[in-house]
Formats: structure tokens, sequence, C-alpha cells
């Protein structure tokens, strides 16, 4: 099985790449705090992209790359900018996600003047119950012109039903920074650790009513409770966050199965 090799921290490094791993003298409580193990793992290199374009995934004026997500089956998806990164990412760790493909088509429009145009669609992503969100990720600057609103009225009529149920066009304002910090948060933490996750059910078991997440990491610091492995639970629908906004160790938890005793 050919593998990629990853930091503890879950950055997705190249085969035969070196792994730089925090020391264990004089690190102790640093590594504790973040939920390092002091080990490098081997995880399965994630499926090639499914862009149905070329993707220019290296440009000196672009932020542009390739994000890795899913844990047991881990899936490229090239971007081509940092609104796109940031939308991507957003989309992945919403409720019911299921999946994401990038530059999606070719769809054929008909654009008001009678000429037609193919158009690839920035993203598709698929909610539970099947339902699908076509995403076009522009900046406003031009997503407000004429030009770019005909295009988009001529995709919801050509590929609405055939790619997508609902066609939703995300600029800047529609990035909410506490719903992008909690997805990077996930995001970091999405992959499984047997210890951490052991010890954040154990901790879970304890919990008689709501408790910050500071307050549980505390609990089970001992037995490995990380605020990795808490967002994990949280992701995870183990835990449910009582606290709205940007996740942080002040935020309120209580399992779920709490709740249903109550």
């Amino acid at each position: 099985m050919s593998a990629d090799v990853e930091s503890a921290n879950g950055e997705c490094l190249s085969n035969g790449g070196a792994v730089s791993l925090p020391s264990r003298s004089g690190g102790a409580d640093i590594e504790a705090a973040c939920g390092y193990s002091g080990r490098a793992v081997l995880r399965r290199e994630p499926a090639p992209s499914r862009a149905q374009r070329a993707v220019n995934k290296v440009s000196e004026w672009h932020f542009s790359g390739v994000l890795c997500w899913g844990d047991k089956q881990p899936q490229r998806l090239n971007f081509e900018s940092l609104l796109e990164y940031q939308a991507a990412l957003c989309a992945i760790y919403r409720p019911g996600f299921e999946d994401i493909r990038e530059q999606v088509g070719p769809v054929s429009l008909q654009l008001p003047d009678g000429r037609r145009k193919f158009h690839y669609i920035d993203f598709c992503a698929t909610y539970r119950g099947g339902h699908r969100i076509g995403m076009a990720v522009k900046p406003e600057v031009r997503s407000q012109t004429p030009a770019f609103q005909d295009e988009m009225k001529a995709l919801l009529i050509a590929g609405q039903s055939v790619f997508f149920d609902r066609l939703v066009v995300i600029g800047k304002r529609n990035i909410d920074p506490d719903e992008l910090a909690n997805a990077e948060l996930f995001h970091a933490a999405r992959f499984s650790d047997s210890r951490e996750d052991h010890a954040v059910r154990l901790a879970m078991a304890k919990m008689a009513s709501p408790l910050t997440i500071g307050q549980m990491i505390a609990m089970g610091e001992r037995e490995g409770v990380t605020l990795r492995s808490v967002a994990r639970a949280i992701h995870r629908g183990q835990l449910r966050l009582l606290t709205l906004g940007r996740i942080t160790t002040d935020s309120a938890v209580m399992p779920f199965s709490l709740e249903g005793a109550a």
C-alpha cells in the first residue's frame, strides 16, 4: 500500500520526506496540550483529484494548491484561490457533508446574446439525503458584473437537477470567520487517535452536566484528552456544542447521551 508520512499534527508530507517531530525532552506540557503523540503515522495515500478540467496548482500570483480531506479514505481537492480554499473547507465541515468535487462539467450554457459557452462549476458538494449544492466562488468585483450574473442565470437553467439542486455564489463576505476557524480545527483533528478518542469517551461517561472544553481537558488530561480529540467528538456528533461561535477552551459541551437522559 502506498502511503504518505504525516506529522503528528496531521499535515501531509510527500513520500520519503523528512518528518520533524517535537522533542520529548523539555516539551511535555506543549505536547500534551497540542495532542502530539511523538510518532510518525502511516496514512493511505489520498485519491487523485476528480477535477474535470486542468487545474493550475502552482501560481506566482494566486493562492493555489491541493486540500486533502477525509479520514479513512482521503481525497485530493484542487483549489485556485484562497477564497476557494476557505469555501471548500467550510463546506466539508458543515453538518451532513458527504462529498465534494471541484471543476465539475463542462456545462453547455446558452447566453442571452445567443452565444454558447462551456462552464465548469467551481465545487459541487453533496449532503445527507443526496442534496447537491453547486458553488460558484468568485470575488464580488467579478460576481457583481452583468456578464457573470448572466452566466449564473444560464448555469441555473442548464445545470439544475443535472449537476446540482441549488446554486450559490460565494464571495468573501459569505465566509464566516468563526465557521472557518472551526472548520480549520476540525480539519486539523480529522484523523482518529485511539488513545485520545478512548480518553474522550471516558471523560464523557463521567459528565453529569455541561462542562467547558477546558474543564473536560483538565478532567481527562492524564488519560489523553486533548483539544483535538474533543473537536473530533463534536464533529462526529458525540458531543453537543452549547456555545455558539468559535470553538475555544471556554466553549461549553455536553454529551448527546446526557441530553437524552435528561
